[in-house]
C-alpha cells in the first residue's frame, strides 16, 4: 500500500508542477483561457512552446519546465480531452 500511496503522490507532484509551470510561464503575455480553448497534438503544442520560446517566454531557459508543460497541455488540451468516450458493445449486440 505505501508503494502506490508513494507512486500517487510522486504522479500528483509532477501534475502539480507542469501546471504550476504553465501558470507561471504562460500568463506572461496572455490571458490562460486562450491555451486553454485550444485542442491541439503534442507535436502541435511542441510548436506552440517553441514559439512562445522564440517571442522571448522565459520556459526556454529550462528544459525540465518545457516537458511538464508540454505534458501538461496534452493530458488537458490535447485532441483526446474533447472526444466522447467511445461505448463498445458486446459483441452480438445491436440486433445482429
Amino acid at each position: 500500500m505505501f508503494f502506490v500511496a508513494l507512486v500517487a503522490a510522486s504522479w500528483s507532484e509532477a501534475v502539480d508542477k507542469g501546471e504550476q509551470a504553465f501558470q507561471e510561464n504562460c500568463s506572461l503575455c496572455h490571458p490562460l483561457d486562450r491555451p486553454r480553448a485550444k485542442h491541439l497534438t503534442r507535436d502541435e503544442w511542441q510548436q506552440t512552446i517553441e514559439k512562445m520560446i522564440g517571442f522571448g517566454c522565459p520556459i526556454g531557459n529550462s528544459k525540465t519546465a518545457q516537458a511538464a508543460v508540454l505534458d501538461y497541455l496534452v493530458r488537458t488540451q490535447g485532441p483526446a480531452a474533447t472526444r466522447p468516450q467511445a461505448s463498445v458493445s458486446p459483441p452480438g449486440a445491436g440486433g445482429q
